[in-house]
C-alpha cells in the first residue's frame, strides 16, 4: 500500500525570516486582492458527482501541521476500500490562494475557521459539509541541548508547566522570557496570515511578551518550517503546535500555553462546492470516525471541545517526558 503525497509548490526561501512590518505590509496587499471580487466563480454552485472520477484519487489540501497523521488516516481508507489520496501540504493560506487560483480539491483540512469562513462566503464549501475535526494546544520547544530552565516552581527542564493559569506560571514565563539570555531568537509562524503565528502572537501580547521579542522573531511561511528553524538550531526557542513538538525529536518542550491565552485552535474540514468525487463526502465521513481520529490524538491532537493533551486534569504541571515523548 503506497499513499501519493504530493507537496505544495516551494519556494526556495520556504524558511525565510520575515520582519513584522514587512510581513504586515505585504500581507495586507495580498489579502486585499483576495477580497477583491473577482472571475472566480466556477465554486459558486455545487458540482455533481461524476461516476468516471470514482476511480480516481481524492484530491486533498491540508495545512502543514497535519502531515503524518492525515498520511496513515487516509492510508487506512484505502486499506479499508477506499481510493488513494493526493494531499498537497502547505500553511493555510497558501492553500486558500491556490484552491482560488483553481488548485483542483476534493477535501480542505484548514487550521483556521476564518480562512475556513472566507471560503464559505465566496460559496466554495459544499452545503453542510463542514466540521470541526480537531484541536490543538501551543507550546514553547528549545532544543534538548539548550541550557534552558524556567525560574521556580518549574526548574527541572523535564517539566512542561501550564502557562497563564491562576497559579502564577504566567509569571514565571515573562520573568523567564523577559530575563532569557544571550540573543536567541524565537521562532514562530507569520503573525498576520498564518494561523499558528497569529495564536503565538496573541499568547504572547496576553502575557506582556511581544513587545520585548518583536525585534528577536524569525518568522516563517508555516508552523513547521517555525520548528524546523529550533531543530535546527537556528533559533533558540519556538512556539509551535503541541502535535508538532510530539514527532520532532530535536526539540523538547518547556511549556504549554493555557488555552485562555488565545482564540481556540480548530481544524475545521469541508468538501469542496467544485468537487466531482463521487466519494469525497465518504472521506471526510471516514476521517471524522474514531479510528481515523486516534491517528491524531496519538501525536498530540485533541479533540474540539476536550481540554488538555488527553492526559488528565490540564491545570496541572505535565511531564515531557511522558506527555510528548
Amino acid at each position: 500500500m503506497r499513499l501519493a503525497v504530493r507537496a505544495a509548490p516551494a519556494r526556495a526561501d520556504h524558511l525565510r525570516l520575515v520582519q513584522p512590518a514587512t510581513a504586515r505590509r505585504a500581507w495586507l496587499a495580498v489579502f486585499l486582492a483576495v477580497l477583491v471580487p473577482s472571475t472566480w466563480v466556477h465554486a459558486q454552485g455545487s458540482s455533481a458527482p461524476d461516476s468516471a472520477d470514482a476511480g480516481r484519487p481524492i484530491r486533498v489540501a491540508a495545512a502543514a501541521s497535519l502531515r503524518g497523521p492525515l498520511d496513515q488516516a487516509l492510508a487506512d481508507w484505502k486499506q479499508s476500500g477506499g481510493p488513494s489520496a493526493v494531499i498537497t501540504y502547505a500553511g493555510t493560506p497558501a492553500l486558500v490562494r491556490q484552491i482560488e487560483q483553481g488548485l483542483p480539491v476534493d477535501l480542505f483540512l484548514s487550521a483556521d475557521p476564518e480562512w475556513m469562513d472566507h471560503l464559505a462566503q465566496r460559496g466554495a464549501l459544499r452545503k453542510q459539509s463542514r466540521r470541526d475535526l480537531l484541536s490543538n494546544r501551543l507550546v514553547l520547544v528549545t532544543r534538548p541541548g539548550t541550557d534552558a530552565t524556567l525560574p521556580p516552581p518549574a526548574q527541572s527542564t523535564a517539566v512542561s508547566v501550564e502557562l497563564g493559569q491562576a497559579d502564577g506560571a504566567d509569571g514565571a514565563l515573562r520573568r523567564a522570557l523577559a530575563q532569557w539570555p544571550g540573543n536567541g531568537r524565537l521562532a514562530l509562524a507569520e503573525v498576520v496570515s498564518v494561523p499558528a503565528g497569529r495564536y503565538a502572537r496573541a499568547a504572547l501580547d496576553a502575557l506582556d511578551l511581544w513587545r520585548p521579542w518583536s525585534a528577536r522573531l524569525a518568522m516563517t511561511d508555516n508552523v513547521r518550517a517555525a520548528l524546523l528553524l529550533v531543530a535546527r538550531g537556528e533559533a533558540e526557542l519556538g512556539i509551535v503546535y503541541a502535535s508538532d513538538a510530539r514527532v520532532e525529536p530535536r526539540v523538547r518542550v518547556i511549556a504549554m500555553f493555557a488555552e485562555s491565552l488565545h482564540p481556540p485552535v480548530r481544524y475545521p474540514a469541508a468538501v469542496l462546492a467544485a468537487s466531482t468525487h463521487p466519494r469525497a463526502a465518504e472521506a471526510l465521513a471516514f476521517l471524522s470516525q474514531p479510528q481515523a481520529l486516534k491517528r491524531f490524538t496519538d501525536v498530540g491532537f485533541i479533540l474540539p471541545g476536550r481540554a488538555g493533551l488527553g492526559m488528565g486534569d490540564d491545570r496541572v504541571a505535565l511531564s515531557c517526558e511522558r506527555c510528548l515523548r
